[in-house]
């Protein structure tokens, strides 16, 4: 069972008997709580896709900057690539008997959250100048979104890394660098650039997830 204690806290992993590939996290299975997986992975499937219907309207209000409108496009890209990856192991889980269909807690308040930021965010997609646009975009990356994405896809079968810092560099730490190239060449706001530096911190080698 995936296991959530606390803000950034620790989640684990309770062994039992299952096919799944040696480097993924073995799950528990619980007859009882098959529905409540499968609905995370829905609900953060629709956070993913939420975020990137966020980055689609910046990308079509700054269409006449290529720069800032192909930032904007890759970073689309890659929220729907999430949401493809977590769709691929809800497939999967539905195809396990129901008794064999891993469980999951502790979830729910930090997606609600997630779920509420980005509402707000599309709302003001729609009429962000440029320093808006940085802001909006660093709130959410910010966010328990990718700590979310990446704790779910670690804990499962289609996992490719043995750990979980491996993951975290692997799925998130280019799609950060992307906006951050952007933000310390044309952002100016000194608040903005602080959050920028934030969470530029949190992929540097020596720090962990």
């Amino acid at each position: 069972m995936i296991e959530r204690h606390g803000a950034k806290g620790s989640f684990h992993a309770l062994d039992q008997a299952t096919r799944v590939p040696p480097l993924a996290r073995r799950l528990q299975h619980s007859r009882g709580m098959a529905t409540n997986m499968l609905t995370l992975l829905e609900r953060c499937i629709g956070l993913e896709r939420a975020a990137a219907t966020v980055y689609e309207l910046l990308a079509r209000r700054f269409a006449a900057d290529a720069e800032l409108a192909a930032l904007w496009a890759a970073m689309a890209r890659d929220e729907h690539g999430h949401a493809r990856k977590l769709a691929d192991w809800r497939e999967l889980i539905v195809r396990q008997p129901a008794d064999h269909r891993p469980a999951a807690s502790g979830f729910d308040g930090d997606v609600a959250e997630v779920q509420h930021l980005l509402a707000e965010s599309r709302i003001a997609a729609e009429t962000a100048d440029e320093e808006e646009a940085f802001a909006i975009a660093l709130a959410m990356e910010s966010s328990e979104l990718d700590f979310i994405y990446t704790t779910l896809l670690q804990g499962s079968p289609i996992a490719r890394y043995p750990d979980m810092a491996d993951t975290v560099r692997h799925e998130t730490a280019g799609h950060h660098e992307k906006l951050l190239d952007m933000v310390r060449r044309r952002c100016r706001a000194e608040k903005t650039m602080l959050r920028a530096a934030l969470l530029a911190g949190h992929h540097r080698p020596d720090s962990r997830p």
